[in-house]
């Protein structure tokens, strides 16, 4: 749909679904946005979609529109894609995977870059959240614009089934292996089932919005 989607456009707004950790050496994160804004104070483009981090030691997961990051047993591992064509008021589908052997970052279900990972994933105890940095210290990395189809699995999802349903809402989701958090934004309900990791608004983030270039 195109009329349920969480809108950020300043530091603080996001979405919070708890303390949503993923342990173990597989990991899928994936999300849907429409950037409307770069960064005017920096040079990159480093907009959090979604974190669970302070800093390098503790990434359980971060992905931004142009980098992917976990933290394990055996370091920090940082990934950002090979090509930077990134473009404001543009829909985008983006995924980090982890699946024990290479951290790996997807854009529209095409393989943007990859990286020798392995041990197991470091934990923390900062909440999930979807729009901004997990710390309550704004470093200036919060995301601007629309975000949707918020997917946090367990699994190392293949990319074929990236790219089935990288336009597309997940069918059953209560159903799906591995699946441990889904939002769509017509309300802050986790659709994946487990109402542990329902989502709370934050500093005046809205949903329901139109993506008009959905």
């Amino acid at each position: 749909s195109c009329n349920n989607w969480l809108r950020t456009q300043a530091v603080g707004q996001s979405v919070t679904v708890g303390d949503l950790d993923i342990t173990g050496n597989q990991i899928t994160i994936e999300a849907n946005f429409n950037c409307s804004s770069f960064p005017i104070s920096r040079p990159d483009k480093q907009e959090d979609i979604v974190s669970k981090h302070a800093n390098t030691t503790d990434a359980n997961y971060v992905l931004r529109m142009d980098l992917a990051a976990v933290t394990t047993t055996t370091g920090h591992y940082l990934l950002f894609p090979s090509c930077d064509n990134l473009v404001i008021n543009k829909t985008f589908h983006v995924a980090l995977v982890y699946d024990g052997v290479n951290l790996k970052s997807y854009r529209n279900g095409f393989l943007m870059g990859q990286m020798p990972c392995t041990g197991n994933l470091i934990t923390n105890k900062w909440q999930t959240t979807i729009g901004d940095y997990a710390v309550n210290n704004p470093v200036g990395t919060n995301f601007l614009g629309y975000i949707n189809e918020v997917r946090i699995w367990n699994v190392a999802r293949t990319q074929a089934q990236l790219q089935t349903y990288m336009d597309a809402s997940i069918p059953s989701p209560t159903t799906q292996a591995g699946l441990l958090g889904y939002y769509t934004f017509d309300n802050l309900l986790n659709k994946q089932g487990n109402p542990a990791y329902n989502g709370t608004l934050n500093g005046g983030a809205t949903i329901n919005n139109t993506n008009p270039n959905c």
